[in-house]
């Protein structure tokens, strides 16, 4: 998938904005302030930083040879995908879906609630194949259950473990 390609699917999530605080080169996409993103289009081949639940972070590494931890970012947490073409753009679309989520949950409760009535996840339905009806959690499910299948009950499981 090309930059500027990734660059329309970022800004198409709802309040999102795009800022270069590192220079020239390297965009920076936050939802609400916080980042979910940063692309380096410039680098060869690009590369695509994003927020990652750390479990599915170890999975999407051992999947995809160009999926590897975060480039200056924490480790567990973050992904740097370098968009060699080695990655499905469906899959580049699936992560970044998810990225976006993994900052929206973080957010306080009533402005995360404001973002989700204002349609704060991205329609990837017109990107998709035609007959896929995908909302935010069943793209981040169908994520985890085509990179790792049982990745979604651990996921589960240790959601379940820290109510």
């Amino acid at each position: 998938m090309k930059p500027d390609k990734i660059a329309s699917l970022l800004v198409a999530f709802n309040e999102v904005s795009e800022e270069q605080p590192f220079g020239p080169g390297v965009d920076v996409y936050k939802v609400a302030g916080k980042i979910f993103a940063i692309l380096s289009a410039e680098d060869k081949p690009p590369a695509l930083s994003l927020k990652c639940e750390p479990m599915l972070a170890l999975e999407l590494r051992e999947e995809f040879k160009a999926v590897i931890p975060g480039y200056h970012l924490n480790k567990v947490h973050w992904n740097t995908v370098i968009l060699d073409g080695t990655v499905p753009d469906k899959e580049v679309k699936n992560m970044i879906s998810h990225s976006y989520e993994q900052v929206l949950k973080g957010l306080p409760k009533a402005l995360r609630e404001r973002i989700s009535r204002s349609g704060g996840c991205y329609d990837l339905k017109t990107e998709l194949p035609q007959g896929s009806s995908l909302d935010c959690i069943s793209l981040r499910r169908r994520s985890n259950s085509v990179v790792a299948p049982s990745l979604t009950k651990q996921i589960d499981d240790r959601r379940d473990l820290r109510h």
